[in-house]
């Protein structure tokens, strides 16, 4: 059994009382995680429970949205605090968490749904019911868990970004398949697929020309219109990545294991490159989101996604095993041990799928037993041998 959990955005129909209500929620809530947020980081030493004595009390007297939600916002708080302490750790910049609208989070003791479509939450001094649209391509989710949601508000609009989850079955076929995600190939499989178009570089080109364009003058309608130019940009980068993921995983059956790079970090190698242009394409590259897309997507059609160390996959051959800088150069792959030439992308796919298994000491020939394994993913009784020693 696996869980998977989604996030679905639901439009809230509101008046101008409910209106006004949720902006003072919203407003009480920020003014309090900022407090509590600022009590916490200059106490590094306390715990959750530590800051909780430190600030409920007070934070009761100074609002009037009841003990849940002023828990909710300890909670978050503490959690925006972690957060920030972890990054200092790794030698990353870090500050004391401010937010200027911060989202409120609810829960089964603050929210609560009923038919048509009626969700009621917990404003300031009483509960308002408001009516919610569920989004037409995610209305298969209806069946699903409802967790915790964020009131947020944006662009005049308020909306409430519910938790959903469900348990799902996912049964192991015995298929792997190796994928290399990059800047110039989005993905290519061990199974000679190439996934992506060209037509999204020239697009994504454009934008960026576009953009500099109105960087360069500078004026208030340019920065009007970059704002516009910015967003229509990340929205098409997000839907390439959408696609590219549902393309893959829907052209794998159930139960295949789908081996990615744990490339966490890989924004610090960008230091590495010299060339500003490269700088410019490996910040854009939205490695992360790309691949909680694939995790997700191949969850909800059954399929188990694992992470495997990416260290030497693009210098060693997936014919022999050899490992050496110089197999590479560019897009062309060629060992020098063996002679093996090939695609460097589809090599490194290859090699992917390899390190899943292990390999043997004399030839470095993948045997069949997986050395890693999936959350979630189950062996069927006549694997069990092959899986297990």
């Amino acid at each position: 059994m696996a869980k998977s959990i989604l996030t679905v955005k639901l439009n809230l129909e509101t008046d101008k009382d409910s209106e006004k209500l949720l902006r003072q929620v919203i407003q009480q809530y920020t003014e309090s995680f900022n407090r509590i947020s600022k009590i916490a980081w200059n106490n590094p030493k306390d715990n959750k429970v530590k800051i909780h004595h430190k600030t409920y009390y007070t934070e009761r007297e100074s609002t009037t949205f009841g003990s849940q939600l002023v828990c909710s916002a300890i909670n978050k708080s503490f959690e925006s605090v972690k957060a920030g302490r972890t990054s200092m750790k790794n030698s990353e910049k870090a500050s004391c968490p401010k937010s200027n609208s911060c989202s409120v989070r609810y829960d089964v003791r603050t929210m609560s749904f009923h038919k048509d479509q009626i969700v009621s939450l917990k404003v300031c001094d009483k509960r308002i019911k408001l009516k919610y649209e569920f989004p037409k391509h995610q209305e298969h989710l209806k069946d699903w868990d409802f967790g915790s949601a964020d009131l947020v508000y944006k662009k005049g609009k308020f909306y409430l970004h519910l938790s959903v989850s469900k348990e799902i079955d996912i049964l192991f076929n015995g298929l792997v398949v190796g994928c290399d995600m990059g800047i110039n190939r989005p993905i290519v499989t061990s199974e000679n697929q190439f996934f992506g178009e060209r037509r999204w570089k020239y697009i994504n080109r454009k934008y960026f020309k576009h953009q500099r364009s109105l960087q360069a003058k500078g004026t208030k309608s340019a920065k009007r219109r970059l704002k516009k130019v910015s967003g229509r940009r990340n929205r098409f980068s997000i839907d390439c990545d959408h696609v590219i993921s549902k393309r893959l995983v829907q052209s794998q059956p159930k139960g295949t294991l789908i081996a990615l790079e744990d490339l966490t970090n890989i924004n610090k190698q960008n230091k590495k490159h010299k060339s500003k242009k490269e700088k410019r394409r490996f910040s854009e590259w939205s490695y992360f989101r790309r691949r909680s897309f694939i995790e997700y997507k191949a969850t909800i059609n059954g399929c188990g996604v694992v992470l495997v160390n990416p260290a030497y996959t693009s210098q060693t051959c997936s014919c022999c095993g050899n490992t050496d800088p110089n197999n590479r150069n560019r897009s062309v792959f060629k060992c020098v041990s063996c002679g093996f030439e090939l695609n460097a992308d589809l090599n490194a796919a290859r090699a992917i799928k390899q390190s899943v298994f292990g390999r043997s000491e004399d030839a470095g020939l993948s045997v069949n037993q997986p050395i890693v394994d999936a959350p979630g993913l189950q062996a069927p009784s006549f694997m069990a041998g092959q899986l297990t020693e």
